[in-house]
């Protein structure tokens, strides 16, 4: 067995448990099927990224009609009940009689609530469309990899290659096998740790670290409307929780005045601590007043310049995130080129702007903040009633994922994530996930991200121990897979390729030198032919509105819902309906009153009667 590196001591403590039971290949079975991960992951990125190529061809989007599976809403063509030596859905039972639906044949689409805005839960972004009709390829792909026998797996106790899935950064996301979703139009890929694992700008070991100055709008007018109020705290806490003890923040709100969270001088540690303290500042928020963007921004670049001339400094990317709704209105005469030009003198006199990037959101008819991004080589977003939270963080996640896809050392690279709580099944289990991209741009951008899944039961086989050590063991071999990407550090972009950031962030509407467009190496190609998009994915919706149970619990080896379960493996015996109970209330009635009948014909009441049997018992005696 090889010598374990020092780092992995909880590998090394089970190994050893492992070794004194006589089991000296339990490392090798842990680490052989967690590389098997990785390269069915490669594999799964490489045919996303074919598919991506063919999303404007006519085949693509012709044969998109009407040939999807929605999580909640279709039936499948070929679902089938497994037995639990492959998974057991607990919703349905114990694995026994009953388990829950899958098909081997066709993957699932689940889409956040708000992105499937058209009618029958049909999205109308052509964005997300295209997304669900070019990932819609690689069924071909996932059904004939699961089709085989992959004595691999099997050996490990895995008796079908493990779940695989496709995020993509507009928040669509395909999952083979196809199984029905618990919670409906919940799931957004975006948020979730595998996602957000195998982001350059969310890996713990990516950069040197990272710094991050927030300032958020809280003036009266982000109180009126409560949902773009909780949109703004939503988003700021997901910026917040997603840096680690490697990076550096700080919080500025702002109204006629800017206020800064915590009482910090500058960017302090993301810690657990630092970040309850602004999270706390966050959900505290109190809009009232007018709108100063020039005494946010000022207030910002003090706190900058003051972290820069710390000995911590991070010495790699800086982001500032500005986040507004309407116009600045305070101090009187307040304009675009006052606001420009105090950004201007303050980038000239901040050692670090070089390697700072501006990333701005407001309202989308704010063309007040649209000139300021475009004056200071900012990326900007607009929003509308339609944004939700996650929306605002994609500029920035793909921003600083720029150069990442490019470079030949990080060809094979992949994350890891867990042991966490896997959002379908209840399990916990691991995930080995890796970044898609656009490679037909220069430089490739980030379109989104795939990953597989292990569980930690089938884990716990693998082992020999459960709980505790188990998890600790995981812990330890992925941090022996654990890869470090090469980044481009800092990133920096100018000129067509700035032009193009902004288009991934917003579409034309965020561009500034609309000459850009013609520039086929940094834009990407736009398909032809938007408005004749299919406008129905959906194959059918025969489960709509069924609960979840009754859309997906069966009886192993049958191939429709079974109202039986989960009760046959609860109770042993079928639940009865209500029309059931309901009859079986009805026959008794009926049963007694025949036996009264019986006794009222003969002339006996029921009182004489009881005296009769009495006297013939008394006579036995």
């Amino acid at each position: 067995m090889r010598k374990v590196p020092p780092l992995s001591w909880p590998l090394a403590i089970v190994f050893a448990a492992a070794k004194a039971r006589g089991d000296d290949k339990v490392e090798d079975a842990l680490i052989s099927a967690m590389k098997r991960l990785q390269d069915d992951v490669l594999q799964y990125r490489n045919e996303v990224e074919r598919a991506y190529t063919e999303r404007c061809w006519s085949r693509t989007l012709n044969t998109c009609q009407k040939n999807n599976f929605n999580e909640c809403s279709s039936r499948y063509p070929n679902q089938t009940c497994p037995s639990a030596k492959y998974t057991v859905v607990t919703e349905c039972g114990t694995g026994d009689m009953c388990n829950g639906l899958f098909d081997w044949s066709v993957s699932t689409v689940r889409l956040p609530l708000a992105l499937a805005n058209g009618p029958e839960n049909n999205p109308t972004d052509t964005d997300i469309i295209e997304t669900i009709c070019y990932s819609r390829r690689t069924d071909a792909f996932l059904k004939e990899k699961f089709a085989k026998t992959d004595a691999f797996w099997e050996d490990k106790g895995v008796y079908s290659p493990p779940t695989m899935y496709y995020g993509a950064l507009d928040g669509a996301f395909r999952i083979f096998p196809a199984r029905q979703s618990e919670y409906c139009g919940v799931y957004d890929p975006r948020s979730r740790p595998w996602f957000r694992a195998s982001v350059p700008w969310l890996l713990s070991n990516s950069t040197g670290g990272r710094d991050v100055m927030l300032i958020v709008d809280n003036s009266k007018s982000v109180g009126e409307d409560k949902k773009k109020k909780a949109m703004f705290q939503n988003a700021s806490k997901i910026f917040i929780e997603s840096l680690t003890e490697q990076d550096r923040i700080a919080l500025v709100q702002f109204n006629g005045d800017a206020q800064i969270a915590g009482g910090y001088t500058a960017l302090v540690q993301a810690t657990k601590k630092t970040q309850e303290v602004l999270i706390k500042a966050i959900d505290e928020m109190k809009p009232i007043g007018r709108t100063n963007y020039e005494i946010a921004f000022k207030t910002g670049f003090d706190l900058l310049k003051n972290s820069s001339s710390l000995e911590d400094e991070t010495n790699c990317n800086t982001a500032l995130i500005f986040i507004t709704d309407n116009e600045a209105n305070y101090p009187a005469g307040t304009s675009a080129a006052k606001v420009i030009a105090l950004v201007e003198e303050e980038m000239a006199s901040f050692s670090r702007a070089d390697s700072t990037q501006i990333f701005t959101y407001s309202a989308n008819n704010n063309e007040q903040m649209k000139a300021i991004s475009c004056g200071t080589d900012a990326i900007w977003m607009g929003m509308t009633n339609a944004t939700v939270a996650n929306d605002l963080i994609e500029p920035y996640f793909s921003f600083f994922s720029i150069g990442l896809g490019d470079n030949p050392a990080n060809e094979n690279f992949t994350a890891w994530v867990g042991p966490y709580q896997f959002a379908t099944g209840k399990v916990t289990g691991i995930t080995s996930s890796a970044m898609v991209y656009d490679r037909t741009m220069n430089p490739a951008q980030f379109i989104g991200a795939v990953g597989a899944d292990m569980k930690m039961e089938k884990i716990e086989e693998i082992l020999g121990v459960t709980g505790e050590e188990a998890k600790l063991a995981v812990q330890g071999a992925m941090k022996e897979l654990r890869q470090t990407p090469n980044i481009t550090c800092p990133v920096q972009l100018e000129g067509c390729g700035l032009e193009a950031a902004r288009y991934w962030t917003g579409g034309h509407a965020s561009m500034c030198e609309m000459s850009c467009q013609n520039d086929t190496s940094a834009m990407p190609q736009e398909c032809s032919g938007k408005d004749e998009y299919p406008d129905n994915l959906w194959n059918n919706t025969k489960m709509e509105g069924e609960p979840y149970q009754e859309r997906t619990c069966c009886k192993i080896g049958e191939s429709e819902p079974s109202k039986e379960c989960p009760d046959l493996d609860i109770y042993g015996v079928p639940k009865l309906s209500k029309m059931e109970i309901f009859g079986i209330i009805c026959g008794l009635i009926v049963f007694f009153e025949l036996v009264a009948c019986v006794y009222w014909q003969s002339g006996f009441s029921f009182l004489e009667c009881f005296k009769c049997r009495r006297k013939r018992s008394a006579s036995r005696v």
